[in-house]
């Protein structure tokens, strides 16, 4: 289970431009931003021991390695990981596993709603 506070965001998203620019956008308003292109490159992020935990993962669904659903699955069967908040992010509208996230933001995102989300699990930047 997580217990330190953070302002870390994790960003998985197989499409290097929409990372660059959540990233930027996420940065600009003081957050600590870490990003993977796909769900196997998240997994191996979080299990990294030198890195901080991240308070919220932004979440795309279609990605080729390991999909959003793989990523989610294996999230939430993780011991130290279960209850970290997740975000889908996602031009992709059916299926989207509800129950297991906090949020589904649709692509093209707005990006004042996704700071809405962010904030809402993080906190205002710089509160870490």
């Amino acid at each position: 289970m997580m217990t330190e506070k953070t302002n870390r965001v994790l960003i998985i998203d197989d499409h290097r431009e929409i990372r660059e620019v959540l990233s930027e956008l996420l940065t600009i308003n003081g957050y600590d931003v870490i990003s993977a292109a796909n769900g196997k490159e998240g997994l191996a992020l979080l299990e990294d021991p030198s890195s901080t935990v991240p308070c919220l993962v932004l979440l795309d669904l279609m990605m080729p390695v390991m999909n959003g659903w793989d990523f989610l699955d294996a999230l939430r069967n993780h011991p130290r990981y279960s209850a970290m908040p997740v975000v889908i992010v996602s031009a992709y509208e059916d299926r989207a596993p509800h129950e297991r996230v906090q949020a589904v933001l649709k692509k093209p995102v707005d990006f004042s709603a996704l700071l809405d989300e962010v904030k809402q699990y993080c906190g205002p930047a710089g509160d870490a």
